[in-house]
């Protein structure tokens, strides 16, 4: 009786298996030239640099990341992109806030804390603390604020967005270092965990430093 888990060989009169159709066989030996080569390709490995990864944060979202590596966040209309960073402990963290107040639904809130100034940025202070920052002397860039549509309710929505982050940085005892907001263009807003270096763009306009 056959074990159906083991499957069958085919041999030949000689003895030895038969290779099926299909069958790549035994894997050859590498000879002295291929083995030279995988150790020439270990001991010269090719230097990329060092790795410095790239989050993105999306809308509604914060991320924090401590001593390398870079975030970014894109389309920043009404939107208010923060940065923070902590000079000593190299810590930075980037929020997308979406709009002013959680109390219009208060669920969405406690589920995504990114979404709203008053819920965001204390979000933002503990997460980044949490890699070891120190708040009260890291340093806070705001960009966005938007009129994309040159409409007085979006322009509402920008400006309360502006105003919210500012009170909620206010509560939490941080000053605003520098920003960038208003106008009617969108902006993408970047910052190095390595350098502090905070970068804002906006489409026909050369990158800046904010």
């Amino acid at each position: 009786m056959l074990d159906a888990r083991r499957p069958t060989i085919a041999k030949t009169a000689e003895g030895r298996p038969r290779r099926r159709l299909g069958d790549p066989g035994p894997a050859p030996v590498p000879g002295p030239n291929a083995t030279s080569r995988i150790q020439k390709r270990k001991r010269n490995p090719v230097d990329a640099g060092p790795c410095t990864p790239m989050a993105v944060v999306r809308i509604a979202e914060l991320a924090v990341v401590a001593t390398a590596g870079h975030l970014i966040t894109y389309a920043l209309g009404s939107c208010v992109g923060v940065v923070g960073y902590d000079e000593q402990s190299r810590v930075a963290g980037l929020l997308h806030v979406l709009l002013p107040q959680s109390e219009s639904d208060p669920e969405r809130a406690a589920l995504r804390p990114g979404t709203y100034a008053d819920t965001g940025i204390p979000a933002l202070v503990h997460a980044m603390r949490g890699l070891g920052a120190n708040p009260q002397t890291s340093r806070f860039r705001l960009a966005g604020g938007a009129s994309m549509l040159r409409s007085s309710a979006t322009l509402e929505v920008g400006q309360r967005n502006v105003m919210a982050v500012r009170k909620a940085l206010w509560k939490a005892g941080l000053l605003v270092e520098s920003e960038a907001i208003g106008g009617t263009q969108p902006r993408t807003l970047s910052v190095n965990a390595s350098t502090g270096v905070v970068v804002i763009a906006s489409p026909g306009r050369p990158e800046v430093q904010l």
